[in-house]
């Protein structure tokens, strides 16, 4: 769910699995999805510098929202990002025609030197292959039920 504010948008994530949420099968175990949002963030922060700007945790007490410095427990998190300006991004100006091939050399050098510059860190403990498998097949039931119901939308 994202919210804007003046020239900051926010994200919030849910980190924890819910059996009862709506759409079961989706949402990864709770350390998974703890780890995919820290991950998140840090990929974001590097690719789109100046725009992710802080990580917050989000906890409801007594009926309020508090919202603290990332401690890595709470049931919610909050991304913060500058709000971008869409007349500035790349796609608007391609539409424009303001892009030249001194603008795409240049996008193309930092793309790479961006890249270049990550420093992944490979969980050894999660098997990618077999999370995209579990996925798509759970998609592909999902696609199923939904080609095979008679309720008329």
């Amino acid at each position: 769910m994202c919210f804007f504010y003046r020239d900051t948008v926010y994200k919030l994530y849910k980190t924890h699995a819910d059996k009862d949420h709506f759409i079961k099968g989706v949402l990864a175990p709770t350390i998974r999805r703890k780890k995919f949002v820290e991950h998140d963030f840090k990929l974001n922060q590097h690719f789109s510098r100046g725009i992710y700007k802080k990580v917050h945790s989000v906890y409801f007490n007594d009926g309020k929202v508090e919202v603290d410095d990332y401690d890595g427990n709470s049931i919610h998190v909050l991304f913060e990002m500058d709000r971008l300006d869409f007349s500035q991004n790349f796609h608007e100006q391609l539409l424009t025609g303001e892009v030249n091939e001194k603008d795409l050399y240049q996008l193309g050098y930092e793309t790479a030197k961006t890249v270049d510059e990550y420093l992944a860190e490979v969980p050894s403990d999660i098997n990618w292959y077999n999370i995209a498998k579990e996925r798509m097949a759970f998609y592909v039931s999902l696609l199923n039920g939904c080609l095979t119901s008679t309720a008329v939308l």
